[in-house]
């Protein structure tokens, strides 16, 4: 009988977004790749569970303390917390076979605190990548996410359109996505956000479009380098409008900047195929 690893979510939790991609989407990637060697369910019920990889999306870790941890481990059940973006919880340390790092920045912060970790890349939604139509990048700048998040000033032209995060029920911001154009990822960072995966960028890459980002912040510089449509790491109104209308004219020219801007993205694409990622978690837990 193959081994189990289970996806394990929160109750109520099954259409929060990270959870319908961190669980539900990897494990159907898991199930088309490697179901002959592992049985991969979602679930968010532990009762009976013994002799299984569990791995805990941020929401179902909340749920879990020292006792609940012991019980599961006295079963033989390996433990893997996958925090996405929050930071660890110390109370949890002594059980935890190993955290999965959704970022390159959380992959450096778990080695450099001497716990177990393992990248995984944070993939592109699929259910954006078969509306996806393809044609050249369009010189228009677009917004996707939530709206407090981003600075945008006012006299710039761009389209922002809200993401609902919280649940599925409309999906219709995904329309944005079906044309490659300019991505706009310049973040207003909070004091929770934490170790933000490189998820817009890697979506971004996947419908062959480029980004705006910021410099020093998150992975940028681990992924984007020496791309040129960046700003600092905290821009003021001014810059921002620069390097906007800067990227606006570079993407319609098609100059020696755009070339580079795509190269970079096409890199971003390629080390995030389901095949990579899908590679990450099974190294990852073939290690347990």
């Amino acid at each position: 009988m193959a081994r189990k690893v289970l996806f394990v979510y929160g109750k109520g939790r099954s259409d929060v977004a990270s959870v319908v991609m961190r669980s539900f989407q990897l494990c159907e990637m898991m199930k088309d790749r490697y179901s002959d060697l592992y049985d991969f369910e979602c679930t968010s019920d532990l009762r009976g569970v013994e002799d299984s990889i569990l791995i805990f999306s941020k929401h179902s870790i909340a749920a879990l303390n020292p006792p609940i941890c012991e019980s599961l481990k006295r079963k033989n059940n390996k433990i893997i917390l996958d925090y996405i973006c929050r930071p660890p919880s110390d109370a949890l340390r002594d059980y935890v076979h190993m955290y999965c790092a959704s970022s390159r920045a959380q992959e450096l912060f778990f080695r450099d605190n001497n716990l177990p970790t393992y990248f995984v890349c944070h993939h592109a939604d699929p259910r954006v990548l078969k509306r996806f139509r393809g044609g050249d990048v369009e010189p228009v700048v677009k917004y996707v996410g939530n709206t407090q998040n981003t600075i945008i000033p006012k006299s710039l032209e761009i389209k922002a359109t809200l993401s609902n995060t919280s649940n599925q029920s409309d999906l219709s911001w995904m329309n944005e996505l079906e044309t490659p154009f300019i991505y706009y990822m310049i973040r207003r960072w909070m004091k929770f956000d934490g170790f933000k995966p490189f998820t817009k960028a890697v979506l971004a890459a996947h419908i062959e479009s480029v980004v705006i980002g910021q410099r020093n912040t998150a992975d940028n510089d681990y992924y984007l380098g020496d791309y040129p449509y960046m700003t600092s790491e905290s821009p003021n109104e001014s810059e921002i409008i620069e390097v906007v209308n800067r990227t606006i004219e570079s993407v319609k020219s098609r100059d020696i900047d755009f070339a580079r801007a795509r190269s970079i993205m096409r890199q971003i694409k390629e080390s995030s195929t389901p095949e990579v990622i899908t590679r990450q978690v099974y190294e990852m837990i073939s290690l347990l």
